[in-house]
């Protein structure tokens, strides 16, 4: 009998597809947590560097407060699901409101440099900006 055991490995963020049900149910989430009155740390890892938390990190959070944990579940979220949604979302998000701003080449250049995942996230968050409350 040979029992072999795996290390879980991190999901990769730049990886990560959007869905629109996904965006809804973020949506839903970010509801009902306003409703509650809870509110989502939205600081920086306090690490000085630019960049936000990364998934692994914004899950341990979640997963640390029992009122998001529960909303999350309702909402048949996990929350890497959560984290990596919301990280995909921000990324892809930015993209879309520096683009205007970008020299054109350099945008589709910048955009042609994303996995194929972000540019289909960033397509996705253009196509349903309705979803982007």
């Amino acid at each position: 009998m040979c029992i072999t055991a795996f290390a879980h490995a991190a999901p990769d963020e730049e990886r990560y597809l959007l869905t629109v049900a996904n965006l809804q149910k973020i949506n839903a989430v970010k509801a009902d947590l306003e409703k509650a009155k809870v509110r989502l740390d939205d600081d920086d890892d306090g690490d000085g560097k630019d960049g936000g938390k990364s998934a692994a990190q914004l899950a341990r959070e979640l997963d640390a407060n029992p009122k998001v944990k529960a909303v999350l579940a309702r909402h048949g979220l996990s929350s890497m699901d959560a984290a990596l949604s919301m990280n995909a979302i921000v990324t892809a998000g930015i993209y879309l409101m520096f683009e205007s701003s970008m020299d054109k080449k350099k945008a589709a250049a910048l955009y042609a440099s994303y996995p194929k995942e972000r540019q289909a996230n960033i397509e996705l968050l253009r196509k349903n900006q309705r979803l982007l409350k």
